[in-house]
C-alpha cells in the first residue's frame, strides 16, 4: 500500500467511527496497518453492507480510492446518501454505577501512550440515545501531526487487549486539524487520563 492510499484509508477510518459497528472498525484499522490490505478491504465492504451503514458520496469515492479493487461487486450493496444517519451518542467523564471499572485500562494504556508519543490520552463513556441502557468506555489519544494515527491505534487496542482483556474502542486524532465529529464529541465529553 501507497503513502497516499495508507493516508486515505487513515481518513476513512476516522469518518466511519461511529457509524460502523466498533468491531469491525477494529479489524480495518488493524488489517491496514498490518499490510493485510485484502482482508481490510473485505472486512471494510462487507461490514459496510450487513451493517446498512449510510455513506455519502464523497466517502465511496475515498473508498474506491483505498481498496484494491474499486469496481468490486460489493460497491453495489452499499448505501450511498447525500445525508447519511449518523448514530447520536452521549459522552461523559463517569459511567453508570455497572460500568466496568476502568482504572487499570486507564494505567495500562497511559504506559503505552507515552511509547508512542501521545500528547494526551482521555477517556469517556459512550452511551447512545437510541438505547441508553448501552455504552463502552472510549479512549481519544492525541497525537502529533506526523504520527502514524493507524499505527499508535493498534498498538493501544492490542496492548488494552492483552493486559486487561478488554476491547474498548481507541480513536486516534492528530493535535494538528480539526478532529471528525465523532471523535471531536467524544473528547468533549473526556476527562483526561494522561
Amino acid at each position: 500500500m501507497d503513502v497516499t492510499t495508507y493516508a486515505n484509508a487513515t481518513v476513512l477510518c476516522r469518518r466511519l467511527a461511529g457509524r460502523l459497528s466498533d468491531g469491525v472498525l477494529e479489524a480495518v484499522r488493524v488489517y491496514y496497518f498490518v499490510g493485510e490490505g485484502e482482508l481490510a478491504d473485505a472486512s471494510l465492504l462487507l461490514g459496510l453492507a450487513m451493517e446498512d451503514v449510510q455513506i455519502t458520496p464523497a466517502e465511496r469515492d475515498l473508498i474506491r480510492a483505498v481498496v484494491a479493487d474499486p469496481r468490486a461487486a460489493e460497491f453495489e450493496d452499499l448505501r450511498v446518501v447525500d445525508e447519511p444517519d449518523v448514530p447520536v451518542y452521549d459522552f461523559g467523564q463517569v459511567g453508570p454505577p455497572a460500568a466496568p471499572d476502568p482504572a487499570r485500562a486507564d494505567d495500562v494504556l497511559a504506559v503505552e501512550a507515552g511509547r508512542h508519543r501521545v500528547i494526551s490520552l482521555h477517556r469517556a463513556w459512550r452511551s447512545s440515545r437510541d438505547d441508553p441502557g448501552t455504552g463502552t468506555w472510549v479512549y481519544v489519544a492525541v497525537v502529533g501531526g506526523s504520527a502514524d494515527e493507524l499505527g499508535v491505534h493498534s498498538a493501544l487496542s492490542s496492548r488494552l487487549g492483552v493486559a486487561v482483556r478488554v476491547a474498548w474502542p481507541i480513536e486516534v486524532v492528530t493535535a494538528v486539524g480539526e478532529p471528525g465529529s465523532y471523535q471531536h464529541r467524544a473528547l468533549a465529553g473526556a476527562v483526561r487520563v494522561s
